[in-house]
């Protein structure tokens, strides 16, 4: 989770922090990548000038940026299969990953360079980030990013379960986020949600997708992503207890 800036920081300590987000995010080759940082980059400026005038009036709106980063960052590294610990330190002043060179287009040598999930283990670290990311989304207002972040939880504990089990799965391509492909592969049915009153826990197997992050607001007829939230915790909790209760035991 990304530390929230407060007001018992002085002036020059928050246009500190702005500055060095502002230089990360011009430098790093990642962002340079995506156009859609640079409308946060030039809203970030202005903020810098005015949070030495108005620095209680400017806390709020630095905060909003930072976390519409953060998803942005979180994004870009699913997408991507980057270090998903990038995210998480891109704030952080004196980070040493500030000069990694810039992912290749080639799927192949992306992954040589950025290594993704080696065990079940390790997919299960990377659930508990990416519901981690989730939650601070979710208190960012950020609903569409944190709802997006629960499926890349459930996803990864899915396939936690899958290597635990020795079952394949897709590593490339569309059919690695998809999760109701990924939920029948397990061997469960639907019914195996267990009660699901309002739809939360159904809608990541039946409707969630990776083209959740072009959206600018959820459907009217989609639950608060609050509920949604709470329902990938839901499955990847139930998900994590299926993997714990396979330990020991040996798949070919």
């Amino acid at each position: 989770m990304i530390r929230k800036l407060d007001a018992s920081q002085e002036a020059n300590q928050l246009s500190g922090e702005l500055q060095y987000t502002i230089r990360r995010l011009k430098k790093d080759p990642r962002v340079q990548a995506c156009k859609e940082f640079e409308p946060l980059v030039e809203r970030l400026q202005e903020l810098d000038k005015q949070v030495s005038v108005h620095p209680e009036l400017s806390l709020a709106a630095i905060n909003d940026i930072r976390c519409e980063v953060f998803g942005l960052l979180s994004w870009v590294a699913c997408s991507n299969q980057l270090d998903p610990v990038w995210p998480r330190n891109f704030f952080k002043q004196g980070s040493n990953n500030t000069s990694i060179e810039p992912p290749s287009l080639d799927p192949q040598a992306r992954v040589a360079t950025f290594p993704g999930p080696q065990s079940w283990q390790d997919w299960l670290v990377i659930a508990q980030h990416r519901a981690e990311d989730a939650r601070t989304l979710l208190s960012c207002s950020q609903g569409i990013g944190a709802v997006y972040m629960a499926g890349y939880a459930v996803g990864c504990s899915l396939k936690a379960l899958m290597l635990r089990l020795g079952k394949p799965f897709p590593t490339s391509g569309s059919g690695g986020h998809d999760l109701r492909a990924l939920w029948n592969a397990s061997g469960f049915r639907m019914c195996d949600l267990g009660p699901d009153q309002k739809g939360a826990k159904t809608y990541f197997v039946d409707c969630w997708s990776t083209s959740l992050r072009y959206e600018q607001h959820l459907g009217s007829e989609t639950l608060p992503a609050m509920e949604l939230v709470n329902g990938a915790a839901q499955i990847s909790g139930f998900l994590h207890t299926q993997v714990k209760r396979h330990r020991g035991r040996q798949y070919g």
